[in-house]
Parts: C-alpha cells; structure tokens; sequence
C-alpha cells in the first residue's frame, strides 16, 4: 500500500495537487502561503517532515525542499536544525511598526519608539541658520565631496561619543538604520545566505531578510547569555555569514549584553570568520555605556549609529562604520538603493554634532525619558522587566493566561497602541508571554498615565477575571 493511500493521514497540512504540468514546487508554495494567510494553518504549527510529505504526494524530496525554501525566504516559516519546520509566530503581525496614532488619534501610541518631540529646539534652530545663508540652495543639489568628507568626520565624533573610534574614512552615510543594515546585509550575504540574530529581534531585520532571500537563525542562549557550545553547533551545519544583534538596550527586550559574553562572541566571531552588524540605534540616551563590540573587533565588525532614536525621526540619517574589505560593496549597496543621502539633513546632522548641540538634545530627551520611565514603574513596575533609566521602551511581562498578541489586541479595543512579542520572534520556539511599550511616544505625560492606567486596568482584569 502506498503511503498516500492512508485515509487519514497524520500531518498537520495536507496539499492537494491539481496540475502537474507546472512547476509543481510553486503551486505547493502558494498552496501553503494561502493556508497560512488564511489561518488555516496557526502560527506555532510544525509542518510535516519534508520526506514524508514528499512521499504522501508522491514527488521528489527535492520539491518538497524547494517549498519549504521558497516560503521560509518570504519569511513565512522557521527551522531549527534537529526540530523541524514550523509556521514563523510573526506571519500574521506587520513587520512595519508605525505609530496607530498617524491613522486613528484617538489611539494611544505605546508602540512605534522615537524620542519626545519636546526636545527639537536645537534642530529647529539650526535648521533655520541654515536656510539663512545666501548659498543655502547647494544643499538641494547632490552633494560635494568636500562636503561629504567634513560630514564623515562627523559620524566618526558622534561614533567616538558612543565608545568606538572610527576612522572618517571608512564611515559611510545612509538614509537611516534601516538603509544602513540592508546595505550590511548586500555587501555580507548572497540569496539563500543565513544571519544569526536574537530570538526575539528587531523587524526590520526580518523584513530586509525576507526582501533578500537570507534566512534568519535565532542565536541559542542560556539564560542571558549565548550559548557558544550550542551556536558552534549550529554553524557547522548551517554556516553563518553574519550576527546582526544590539548589545546595548537590546530592542525588544531592554536586555544590555554583559562584557564577558561580548569578549566571547569576539572570540568566536574572529575564529569562525563572521561578520558582526553591531545596530547602537538606542546607545545614545543610555546612563550606563559599555564598551562596542566594534571597539573590540573592527576588522570585522559594521557599526550602525542612528540619529531618529535620541535625536530626531526625521533627519534620516545613520553612521556606518566598515570594516576596510567591505568598503568597495558598501558603496555599491549604498548607491543602488538610494544613490546618496540628503546634503541638507547630512549639513544639519554634522553642525548639530560639531557644534555641539546633539549633546544638548541628547541631555533633554534623557531628562524626559527618565522621568516617563519612573511613571512607567508606578503604574507597571512589577511587570517591567529592567532596563537602563533612559531607554525610550520598556518590556513588559504579561500574565501565563494571556499572549502578547492577545494583549496587544485587547490594549488596541481600549484605544492604545502596544506591539507583542509575537512581533519580534524567530525561531520554532513559542515566544515569551510580553508586549514593548515606548514610553516617549505619546504627545505628552498626561496621555503616558491614560495609556499606562488602561495597561495596568487591563493587567488587573487578567490577574483576578472575576
């Protein structure tokens, strides 16, 4: 009796093949892109074993292989070597996280994080200067390269204020970290190519992950820290071109990487030739700095320092430190997506620095950020995990009874906006019971203590349903 001729079969999804005159592997891919999207098939689920589902509908494992990696690159699905293929838990949630506020205002915005807009005054004020000068129409012209260079050695002051002492000549501008990490990713890896990340991660690594055909590998741990034992494990089955992770207030989880496991992975990295994409987009509000891992590896390491976290959203503008062999297919990278970067928002950028007003700016958005983060602890404290004062989000631990999703969906019927750890998943591994709140995203305080009193209103429920 042939497997296929089992009645009822046991494996939790089941294709129906209807033409096979095609390409067999992309009729199977859209048949389970559709019973994801649709719900039929629930994050979480673990699909069957490639050879068994091969000889269920009685093609070659090849195409089976095929299916699975053709939706695993859309980032629909995640293996673990040893586990098997699951449904990603972030397949039904947006991978862009955009303020609820832009559409709706009634909405209280706790999710989307960006600095408090009370602390623009120094960017307004030389933006103004600026467009003052008689020759202010050269900024709305491609840039020199004169000016390129001076601009450079500003990345390299604000990067010398975050720890890491680059040289200007190897700094790189980009429209953004997010600009900057899909260049990293370009210039690093080629399609089908895999990066270690977190498990629970930034999702605009997922997103360009999925753009660029790289799979992504959640990086073992033990408690806080990596497992090295486990990752070494991992590569010589999967080789890994790259580890894209954020030691310092770690988006989701506020989590801040310890020296001594930051001194390991350097170890491991150089052994291993692995390129580390270190993102310090939340380095510059912190009260507790610690040492880069670019200080500890530059040959090998890209440095990504943002200006939309502690300065404004809408300067666009992010500093990349390259590793020197990387330089020639960064620029590359960088020119095809977006060909250059504004000159004025670069000007403004590199005076705000030289000038010293960042530090300013800085000074002020941390004053205000600490002062959300104590409201934060008396409406939510023992549900907060830790974090540095200054960092503009917070974790919070929910209930056994109730998923980040769930939450977030709830938060959202109430009218505010907080994203679930659902979000920032990878791996075949349930996620923690959590959601991210950003703490200076709402207008003002008083909306803060509205949305953080319904969180805490709603917590309650979930502790005593009666």
């Amino acid at each position: 009796m042939s497997v296929n001729s089992f009645e009822n079969y046991p494996m939790s999804w089941l294709p129906q093949l209807k033409n096979r005159t095609g390409a067999i592997y992309k009729e199977l891919a859209a048949q389970l892109e559709a019973a994801i999207q649709s719900g039929e098939l629930k994050p979480g689920t673990k699909l069957p074993p490639q050879r068994e589902l091969a000889d269920y509908l009685n093609v070659n494992l090849s195409t089976i292989t095929k299916v699975y990696k053709l939706c695993s690159l859309k980032g629909l699905l995640q293996t673990t070597i040893g586990r098997g293929t699951y449904i990603a838990y972030d397949v039904m949630n947006s991978r862009c996280l955009w303020p609820d506020n832009w559409k709706n205002p009634q909405i209280i915005p706790l999710g989307a994080t960006r600095p408090d807009e009370n602390s623009y005054t120094d960017v307004q004020r030389q933006l103004r200067d600026i467009l003052s000068e008689p020759d202010c129409v050269k900024w709305f012209d491609y840039g020199s390269e004169q000016d390129m260079d001076w601009h450079r050695r500003a990345g390299a002051l604000l990067m010398k204020h975050e720890g890491f002492a680059a040289d200007p000549a190897n700094v790189f501008l980009t429209s953004g970290a997010q600009n900057a990490l899909m260049a990293c990713l370009l210039a690093v890896c080629s399609y089908g190519d895999a990066v270690g990340a977190d498990p629970l991660t930034y999702p605009g690594l997922k997103g360009a992950a999925a753009a660029l055909g790289i799979r992504l590998i959640p990086l073992p741990y033990q408690g806080e820290d990596i497992n090295f034992t486990a990752l070494a494990a991992i590569c010589h089955k999967t080789p890994l071109k790259a580890l894209y992770l954020m030691p310092q207030n770690q988006n989701p989880t506020t989590h801040t990487m310890s020296s001594a496991t930051k001194q390991a992975l350097v170890e491991f990295a150089a052994a291993q030739d692995i390129a580390i994409i270190e993102d310090a987009s939340y380095n510059l509000l912190t009260t507790r700095p610690t040492m880069p891992i670019a200080s500890l590896l530059p040959a090998q390491t890209f440095f990504i320092a943002g200006l939309s976290k502690g300065i404004a959203p809408g300067l666009r503008l992010a500093y990349l430190a390259v590793p020197l062999p990387y330089a020639d297919a960064i620029t590359t990278a960088l020119y095809t997506m977006s060909i250059t970067v504004s000159p004025l928002m670069s000007e403004l950028a590199a005076r705000l620095i030289v000038s010293g007003a960042a530090w300013k700016t800085l000074a002020r958005h941390q004053k205000e950020t600490i002062a959300r983060n104590q409201i934060a602890q008396k409406y939510l404290g023992p549900f907060l995990s830790d974090a540095d004062e200054a960092c503009i989000f917070r974790w919070l631990h929910l209930p056994a009874s109730c998923s980040g999703t769930a939450f977030e969906q709830l938060a959202r019927k109430k009218g505010v906006q907080v994203y679930a750890a659902e979000r920032f998943a990878l791996g075949d591994s349930s996620p923690v019971n959590a959601v991210r709140l950003a703490v200076t995203a709402p207008a003002n305080r008083s909306d803060l203590k509205k949305g953080l009193q319904i969180l805490q209103d709603i917590l309650h429920d979930l502790k005593d349903p009666s």
